[in-house]
């Protein structure tokens, strides 16, 4: 385990060039049965690499660590001893005012209505690792996408001092404006990811990974169905079993999504979430995308700006309401759905929602923050009484 004492900002380097393993690859098929694996059930037919053992920082890796940490003179500015206790003190804020309240509410609502996915996938959903782990923390697979970048990593060793300020700063900028209201501003985000010295996601993923305390046991980037990619394999903080990470950038529209999804297809059925999702999937200009999410989904988790409720086959899907619908704010007003108003409205189930999330994150009853669980009815607990 990489020490933890160690500045924050620095943890995310030395975790990407220091015990990890960084290849570029065209996906192969992988077994699965390794010891790693052996207590998930198998995953069928799906394009990964081969890499069958976990990777882990030995002792001498640990020892460079420190020994590249004492040696870099910009650990001592005051630029960098300042942003170890911005970033801590964000997450700290962030993590019991949104991210703790997310995670209480999902062990409350979802164990009797859902069983725990081993794939979830997450369009539109750019680097917003967090959400997606607080509604669904053991899942196996998380696949993320969105527009932006992958990026690349380079060795604290490659970066002028003056370059690791400018990049620390643009990430600090980035996650804390995520921290503070749970999602991204686009114009820090292209600033960061265009004109930075650490661009793209990645950066922003494993700092997602090293505030949350995981363990980071490679980063590979790859061809996610002809999309650029990359896949980030990690343990959770409280231990267990090995989970992957993947995030392709892509344009999910019908003309450029086909490959992409073809390759999703082959991790086989999960749970899908939406969030902030710009009511994309409004439009008959996604509609592979949206009809991949209903096919393909045993669970879908989304608020109002995903899978428009009248897209649903309702003798297909038992429905759960949360939180408080009072549509879209005034950019979106056009994607007012009438009939989510009356079916929430009406729903004796609805229940309530501690956070707020997307872009309605005012937890007031008021704030209209909303979240619908649609379950297939076959995966819906006999148990749980369902409309």
């Amino acid at each position: 385990m990489i020490p933890r004492k160690l500045p924050f900002f620095f943890l995310l380097w030395a975790a990407s060039v220091s015990g990890q393993e960084i290849r570029r690859a065209i996906p192969v098929n992988e077994d699965l049965s390794s010891s790693s694996m052996k207590h998930r059930a198998p995953l069928k037919d799906h394009p990964l690499p081969l890499q069958n053992q976990a990777l882990r920082p030995s002792r001498q890796d640990q020892s460079a660590i420190s020994d590249i940490n004492a040696s870099n003179g910009f650990t001592t500015t005051s630029e960098w001893l300042a942003h170890d206790p911005a970033i801590q003190a964000a997450w700290k804020d962030f993590s019991e005012k949104r991210y703790e309240p997310m995670k209480q509410w999902a062990r409350h609502e979802l164990p009797s209505r859902i069983p725990m996915p081993r794939v979830v996938r997450y369009f539109f959903g750019g680097p917003d690792l967090l959400s997606v782990m607080a509604f669904f923390s053991e899942a196996p697979i998380y696949i993320l996408c969105g527009t932006e970048p992958v990026g690349t990593m380079k060795s604290i060793e490659e970066l002028t001092p003056e370059e690791l300020q400018l990049g620390s700063a643009q990430i600090r900028e980035v996650t804390k404006t995520f921290l503070l209201y749970g999602y991204f501003i686009t114009k820090e985000m292209k600033n960061q990811m265009s004109n930075g010295p650490l661009q793209g996601v990645l950066p922003i993923l494993l700092t997602f990974l090293i505030l949350h305390e995981d363990q980071i046991l490679s980063i590979e980037m790859m061809s996610l169905g002809g999309a650029p990619g990359v896949k980030i394999r990690f343990i959770s903080r409280s231990g267990g079993q090995e989970q992957q990470l993947f995030y392709a950038q892509v344009n999910l529209c019908n003309d450029g999504s086909t490959s992409f999804l073809k390759w999703v297809r082959s991790f086989g059925s999960g749970a899908a979430y939406l969030k902030a999702a710009s009511y994309l999937l409004h439009e008959n200009e996604f509609s592979h995308a949206r009809e991949f999410l209903l096919n393909e989904s045993t669970t879908i988790l989304q608020d109002d700006s995903g899978i428009p409720l009248c897209y649903f086959e309702k003798n297909r899907w038992a429905f759960y309401y949360f939180g408080c619908y009072q549509g879209p704010i005034e950019l979106f007003k056009k994607y007012y759905q009438s009939e989510l108003a009356n079916a929430s409205n009406s729903c004796g189930l609805r229940g309530p929602m501690p956070f707020g999330t997307g872009y309605q994150f005012n937890t007031t009853e008021s704030g209209g923050a909303n979240l619908l669980l649609a379950v297939k009815k076959e995966f819906v607990p006999k148990a749980t009484e369902a409309k």
